[in-house]
């Protein structure tokens, strides 16, 4: 059992069945509430090497300051699919902090779109020239 503590905003890696063979891959993942009780599940978002069609994405490319405190190692988006439930015991270690700013963007995106029954939005949000991030329409 994993005695990792975790708060929304975390970057941990878990352990996932990948495949017909399901052999089991780390994946980096972010913590969307809080986790207090050993025995309890730990509710994620996963970090994937696309965006999700279906979804609203958040772009964290490699070298950039989000992707340095989240411990990343290749760019990453952040999609906003339902929150999975994880047993705690699939927790590797915790790897990194999402920064602040990018949380709260994230969160907001993440209501907006179970507010509207889903993930309805085509857009992908990428990193822009500016301190904040910047929407455009997916190709």
């Amino acid at each position: 059992m994993s005695t990792i503590a975790c708060e929304r905003g975390d970057i941990l890696l878990i352990s996932v069945p990948i495949g017909e063979e399901m052999q089991m891959r780390l994946r980096p993942v972010l913590a969307v509430r809080k986790s207090e009780s050993v025995d309890s599940h730990v509710y994620i978002v996963p970090l994937t090497a696309d965006p999700m069609v279906e979804c609203n994405s958040i772009l964290v490319p490699l070298g950039s300051f989000e992707s340095a405190r989240m411990g990343l190692v290749s760019s990453a988006y952040l999609n906003t699919v339902e929150e999975i439930p994880v047993p705690r015991q699939a927790l590797i270690a915790k790897i990194g902090r999402c920064p602040h700013r990018l949380l709260h963007q994230f969160l907001g995106m993440y209501r907006s779109a179970k507010s509207r029954s889903g993930c309805s939005g085509l857009s992908l949000v990428e990193r822009s020239a500016q301190p904040d991030f910047a929407a455009r329409p997916s190709p």
